[in-house]
């Protein structure tokens, strides 16, 4: 099962990272189908995944539901980079729930779970998701300050996708502050 296992999930996030989410779910359904044999630390993983398709499809608060299972599983691991993820995973969900008290709480607990993995990539993604939070919140200097630390961490880690994502989110914030000549 355990090496079987991983092959289904690392397929299944090859075709999630895509855009390919019926084969991605796929892929977790044929993992799931050893259920009564896994783990919970498994089941953990699987689940997280599970609620990420959620997420992309719509489906706020399944997805929800199944990140906080996930979370159960996984919250006294070791797996500080996962447990990071399926916070950010919560996180991602409360805020398209409009929920950003919530929202705000787990993208903090992510970033401390990113830091205790030493994840610097991690770490520049909550930042930006954290800037537009502030964004959406209108709270221009914070949303600056976290957008201007993912900006370092891209420059510095050479994410260049994601270095032009966090550029166009500042580009935003400016003109929402109409600097637009910091915009540019």
């Amino acid at each position: 099962y355990p090496e079987r296992f991983r092959l289904l999930l690392r397929a299944s996030d090859c075709h999630r990272k895509r855009g390919d989410f019926a084969a991605a779910d796929q892929f977790l359904k044929e993992a799931r189908a050893g259920e009564a044999a896994l783990p919970d630390e498994a089941l953990g993983r699987l689940e997280y995944r599970e609620g990420f398709l959620l997420l992309w499809l719509g489906q706020y608060d399944e997805a929800l539901k199944t990140a906080f299972a996930a979370y159960r599983r996984l919250k006294q691991s070791e797996s500080h980079g996962e447990v990071a993820y399926i916070q950010l995973l919560i996180a991602n969900c409360y805020q398209r729930l409009g929920l950003v008290a919530e929202a705000e709480e787990f993208f903090m607990d992510s970033l401390s779970s990113y830091r205790r993995a030493e994840d610097r990539v991690g770490i520049a993604y909550v930042y930006n998701s954290l800037g537009l939070l502030h964004k959406n919140a209108c709270r221009w200097s914070r949303a600056l300050a976290s957008l201007s630390k993912s900006l370092e961490l891209a420059k510095t880690l050479g994410l260049s996708q994601h270095l032009v994502v966090v550029q166009l989110n500042l580009g935003v914030v400016y003109s929402k502050m109409r600097r637009f000549e910091d915009a540019i």
